[in-house]
Parts: structure tokens; C-alpha cells; sequence
């Protein structure tokens, strides 16, 4: 003890009653008076013959063990029991303090670590200087030589596109409604963060809509701009013709675009650039550097003047699953989205002041150009997904693909598009038989005459039967020989000769 006294917690100790009141007897008579000897326990008899201890250290501690173990019975085993069970319970909540200190310790050091690092980091790239970069405005084409996107149908028409690709619809009104100029020496491509910051600035909903569920995770910013790409995409093959479809093709230029908003990276981009004025070119910057950093509003102003400048980052597109939830509605992009004309021009409508429209009676299927009778139940304009078999190659195509003998495709066709859109409603109206003759009057057209002559002929080709001969051979099998009872009459007939 060396004069000293101990300050322990005897109430949660092991044998805490018996040590504190040795403490207390100790504390009375000073330290200085009372000399402490060690007694080996449990000592046998070859303890005493080697000296370690005596025969009279070696009972006295037999016998007591044997008082304390009398002394704990007198307790009663239960609440022996119960006091082992607290008493290893506060050694296990001692340990678990313990280590929670040492944690928050080293957490604090690793902290102070990684500001160091931070600081050191900073105070470097301010020596330097060339990482911090000075804000350059966005390049866009200008409205003279740009011009809008042409469809050939509307993706309404497309059922299934619709059900696969949700907000498919919006996307179509937001391509119809900007004004794009292909990619040359000093047009550069827009990327697909651009278009799609554009696409919410319009006030078009997200492609991915919130989940119902309070436990299931929002669609993150990179997962909503793969779903817009895939819509885009497919209205670009299935809805927009050939030469707006190639637009979409991606660009061959691998360039850091956003450099001059301190974003680095190289993103993907297509093979052309949208029209915008200058206020909705400021607020997509805006919202882009907003994108990839947090600053003020003092400092993205000051950026913005050329007085200031930021250091280069690159943009994550992992997470930030809220950014365009916050995206501001730009009037003026809102505004021509609206105004335009949003819903596709059928052909008929467009055909509907010429009157010389005619039937169609044959088709050119699109995999291997092979001419079918047409199957006026299948051409829909509402729907143009419905296939259609060819007769040749056996090949089920969507109507779509598929051309008159104009050599267009059908539903493009300022001639056939408009009887082809009513053929639907006339396949189920009861036509009634007459012995008159059907041929038109003797006023009618040229082209009438014709169509109504080949209307004449695929009539008649599909109730004509077959009358092809399929040469079966006159050798007989060697090992059996059918007999003439088992031969029906047709072929009776057709081989004379041989029974």
C-alpha cells in the first residue's frame, strides 16, 4: 500500500464488504502498523517440501476458504447467484466504456488528420494558381441556322413503347419542341446532362417517378438520366425519320465541354446542339455548377462576372437523387413547349383535302422485299406495332416498316395512307351481294380504273385454288406394296398409270 489509501468503489468490487472494512481497520490503526505477507493458495504438499510455504500458512488458508465459503452460503445460492451476475455485468459495461473512450479519441485524431490533409491540399493548389479556373460561357447554335426535328408518326401510335418506356410521351414533346443544328467546325455537341437539365427546366416531370413506398430508395440522378436516354433514343428510331434519327448518333469528339465551368470530365454528347436564349443559357450554367459543387450565391455571382475564380472538380452522377427536384421551371423554354404543336399530324389529315386517295392491294414486305396481298385489317394508324407475315420469307414485321408499291412506307403515303386509316372500320361492315355489275362508271379516272383492276385480280387470286403438281415418283417401296383400297380416289385419278 505504500502509505497510501485506496479510493475504490468497493459496493461493485468482488468481496467489496470484506476489503472495506479491512480498509476502514487499516485507515484507523495507519498504514505504517500493519505488514502484509503473501501466502501461496491451495498449496499442496510439494509447495511445503520445496519452501514455498509452511504447513501453518497452508491450513490457514484452507480453513479460510472454507469460513468464506460458509459465509457466502449463508446468503443463500440465489443471491450468490445474482450478485456474480452483477458484478460480471459491470466489468463487461466498464470494458465497453473503455473502448468507446479509446474510440472517440482516435476518431478525433484521424479528424484532425484529414483537415491537415485538406488544408495542405487547399494551400497547394492556391500556390499553384493553374487549377483554379475562370468561367467561359457554354457555346450554342443560333437561331438562323437551326431548325426543328421531323417525326413520320407519333409514339401514341406505338402501344407497347409506351407501356415499356414510362414518361415516354413528354420526352416526344420536349424533342418536337426544340430547335437543333448539326455538330461542324465550331458547333460543338450537347450532352446528355444538358439536354436533360433542359428537359426539367421545361417543366416536364422526372422519368422515374417517386416510389410509394417510404422504405424503397429514390432513383438516383445517373438512374433518371438512363432512363430519359432510353426514351430518347427510342423515339428517335421509331418516331423521328432518317435524318433527325442520325442526330442522336453519338459524337466523335472527346473533349472536357464544361472546362469553362470549372467541371472536369469528359462526357457523352450527340451529334448535335440546341438553340436557347440567353436566359435559359444562364440558368442551365447555373444549374450545371450547381451540379457539382456547393457554393454561395456570392460566389457563383462573382464566377459568373469573371471576378472570381473556382477551383476545377469533377461531377458525381451517383447519388443526388433531389438535385432536379429543385431544378427551376425556365419560362421562356416552358412557354415554346407549349405553344408548339405538340401533337403528331396524321397523314390522313394532311391528305384529307386531296380525294384521289386509292387502296392498297399489294405491299412490299421490308425483310426481303418480296410483294404481298395487303392485309387491310392490320393497317392501323393507331397502332402500328401490329406484325405482319410474309408470304415469302415468313418473317413477321411490324406494320410500320412496311411500303405500299409506291415505295414508301404506307402510313407516310399521301395516296394510300388516308383509305388505308378507314379500312378498319369498313372490314366489319356487311357487304351485300348484288348480280349487277360492279365496274365504275364510264367518268371515272384512269388511276380508279386501275385500282379497281387489281382489286379484281387479288380477289380472284385468293379464291382460285391450287393447281400446282407435286411429282411423287412411280418406284414403289421394295418391301411393301400398297394396296388399291388404300389409295383415295384423287390420286387414283391423277396417276393413271401406275393403278
Amino acid at each position: 500500500m505504500e502509505g497510501s489509501i485506496s479510493k475504490r468503489c468497493w459496493e461493485t468490487s468482488p468481496d467489496g464488504d470484506l476489503w472495506e472494512h479491512f480498509t476502514q481497520v487499516a485507515t484507523a490503526k495507519t498504514p505504517s502498523s500493519i505488514r502484509i505477507s503473501w501466502v501461496k493458495g491451495h498449496a499442496t504438499d510439494w509447495h511445503v517440501a520445496q519452501g514455498i510455504t509452511t504447513d501453518t500458512n497452508r491450513e490457514g488458508n484452507r480453513v479460510s476458504d472454507q469460513v468464506a465459503d460458509e459465509g457466502v452460503k449463508v446468503h443463500g445460492e440465489d443471491t450468490y447467484s445474482l450478485a456474480r451476475l452483477f458484478t460480471l455485468r459491470h466489468k463487461r459495461y466498464t470494458q465497453f466504456m473503455l473502448h468507446v473512450a479509446k474510440h472517440i479519441v482516435e476518431a478525433h485524431m484521424i479528424h484532425r488528420e484529414l483537415l491537415r490533409i485538406a488544408e495542405a491540399k487547399d494551400a497547394k493548389q492556391i500556390a499553384r494558381g493553374k487549377d483554379l479556373i475562370s468561367h467561359t460561357p457554354l457555346t450554342f447554335p443560333c437561331s438562323s441556322i437551326a431548325k426543328q426535328l421531323t417525326s413520320i408518326t407519333s409514339i401514341c401510335n406505338l402501344p407497347k413503347q409506351v407501356a415499356t418506356h414510362p414518361c415516354i410521351e413528354h420526352a416526344e414533346n420536349f424533342l418536337k419542341a426544340i430547335v437543333v443544328m448539326p455538330v461542324a467546325n465550331s458547333i460543338r455537341g450537347i450532352t446528355w446532362i444538358e439536354m436533360y437539365a433542359l428537359y426539367r427546366m421545361a417543366g416536364f416531370p422526372k422519368p422515374l417517378a417517386k416510389p410509394v413506398g417510404v422504405a424503397i430508395s429514390r432513383p438516383t440522378l445517373s438512374q433518371q438520366l438512363g432512363q430519359f436516354k432510353n426514351n430518347v433514343r427510342c423515339i428517335a428510331s421509331k418516331v423521328l425519320d432518317k435524318d433527325s434519327a442520325i442526330l442522336f448518333k453519338p459524337e466523335q469528339k472527346h473533349v472536357c465541354h464544361f472546362k469553362g465551368l470549372a467541371i472536369d470530365g469528359v462526357f457523352a454528347s450527340v451529334s448535335f446542339n440546341i438553340h436557347l436564349s440567353p436566359d435559359t443559357q444562364r440558368l442551365l450554367t447555373i444549374q450545371l455548377i450547381g451540379l457539382s459543387r456547393k457554393c454561395s450565391a456570392l460566389v457563383l455571382r462573382d464566377f459568373l462576372s469573371v471576378y472570381k475564380k473556382i477551383p476545377l472538380v469533377k461531377l458525381e452522377l451517383k447519388s443526388k437523387s433531389c438535385w432536379d427536384a429543385r431544378t427551376p421551371t425556365c419560362n421562356d423554354l416552358e412557354a415554346t413547349c407549349c405553344s408548339s404543336n405538340l401533337k403528331h399530324a396524321k397523314i390522313h389529315d394532311k391528305a384529307a383535302s386531296n380525294t384521289a386517295y386509292h387502296a392498297m392491294h399489294t405491299m412490299l414486305c421490308p425483310s426481303c422485299g418480296h410483294l404481298n396481298l395487303a392485309q387491310d385489317d392490320k393497317l392501323q394508324q393507331a397502332n402500328l406495332e401490329i406484325k405482319m407475315k410474309c408470304a415469302n420469307c415468313r418473317i413477321r414485321s411490324p406494320s410500320m416498316d412496311w411500303k405500299c408499291h409506291c415505295g414508301v412506307v404506307w402510313h407516310t403515303c399521301l395516296r394510300h395512307a388516308l383509305k388505308a386509316a378507314h379500312n378498319k372500320a369498313s372490314v366489319n361492315r356487311k357487304i351485300v351481294a348484288s348480280k349487277a355489275s360492279k365496274r365504275p362508271l364510264l367518268n371515272a379516272s384512269l388511276e380508279q380504273l386501275l385500282d379497281d383492276d387489281l382489286r379484281r385480280e387479288s380477289k380472284s387470286a385468293r379464291k382460285q385454288p391450287y393447281d400446282g403438281i407435286i411429282e411423287l415418283g412411280y418406284s414403289a417401296p421394295k418391301d411393301k406394296v400398297l394396296k388399291l383400297g388404300m389409295i383415295p380416289p384423287t390420286l387414283r385419278e391423277r396417276f393413271p398409270l401406275r393403278y
